[in-house]
């Protein structure tokens, strides 16, 4: 028998149906702006000033778009993740706005705390990938095994850490208390992941918060990551991201894995959007500091 919803939370759910509806129709700049790729230097100048008059156009209907919905985010999510205990999963190039609005977006949609879970440099890095699945190979919980065919270093991370961070299909723990901090202090002793202590739980939803492997200044010239390395660690994260949505799956838990970010394509999302199958399961929010993608993000977890 299907749950019986509050008129508050039936009109919560068609206030985020309407702000991502007014999300997806002012996304064509947000996520993908007008003229991009387009080489001005050998384009008419008529051809330039009209991309860049629509791109203003339509960076003008997105600012108007979260100016009308940013007072209602907070009614419009309101308890809708109250069943739902989530976990930020936070890359290295997350930033500290980016953290701040997520945790105040699933603190307004009531979603229980399960914790912070950092990810380092080392965790994302092709130097690291090695160590990586040695460590996780030796730390494994209880009854999981590895994919023998696909042995990628996120991958495995993911199918080791799926039982220990996510919840069962009746609101169980999957592994055991001893398992989950044999693999959890293991990849922090190994410098892979940092957290405090204590303050990880299961959970049934999961967002994967930052740039996903994409370092600003990238390029190497010194100011940042190489793109292989970008490359590399958008990678892990899209594999981490797929393991992890797979593990709910099959735990049949009311919950879902989301990667946020802010305008991004490349990175894990743009891995992702490659790749068919099991990636589909993966939840993706382009614009998390805006108002339509922190409503999105509360549907995308909800599912």
């Amino acid at each position: 028998m299907a749950k019986r919803r509050s008129g508050k939370f039936t009109a919560g759910v068609t206030g985020a149906a309407l702000g991502v509806a007014v999300g997806a129709a002012l996304g064509a700049y947000v996520l993908n702006p007008a003229g991009a790729g387009i080489d001005f230097g050998g384009a008419a100048a008529s051809e330039r000033d009209s991309a860049k008059a629509e791109a203003e156009a339509q960076q003008a209907r997105a600012d108007e778009a979260n100016r009308i919905l940013k007072p209602v985010v907070g009614e419009v999510v309101k308890d809708a993740l109250a069943d739902v205990p989530t976990l930020v999963i936070a890359t290295p190039d997350a930033t500290d706005e980016q953290l701040k609005t997520v945790a105040e977006t699933l603190k307004a949609a009531g979603a229980p705390d399960a914790g912070v879970l950092k990810l380092t440099d080392k965790f994302l890095s092709a130097s690291g990938a090695d160590e990586l699945k040695d460590t996780v190979a030796t730390s494994l919980p209880t009854n999981v095994q590895l994919d023998a065919e696909r042995r990628d270093p996120g991958r495995q991370a993911g199918q080791a850490l799926a039982p220990v961070l996510e919840l069962g299909k009746d609101g169980g723990e999957q592994a055991s208390a001893a398992d989950r901090k044999l693999l959890l202090e293991s990849l922090k002793g190994a410098g892979f992941v940092d957290y405090e202590e204590g303050t990880l739980r299961p959970a049934a939803g999961i967002v994967i918060v930052g740039e996903h492997g994409t370092v600003k200044g990238a390029g190497g010239d010194g100011s940042g990551a190489s793109k292989e390395d970008a490359e590399f660690g958008a990678t892990i994260v899209a594999d981490l991201a797929t393991a992890l949505a797979e593990g709910l799956g099959q735990s049949g838990a009311n919950g879902h894995v989301v990667v946020a970010t802010d305008g991004a394509d490349t990175g894990a999302i743009a891995t992702l959007d490659s790749r068919g199958g099991a990636s589909n399961m993966v939840g993706r929010v382009r614009a998390v500091s805006d108002s339509a993608g922190q409503i999105g993000l509360v549907r995308d977890l909800k599912g």
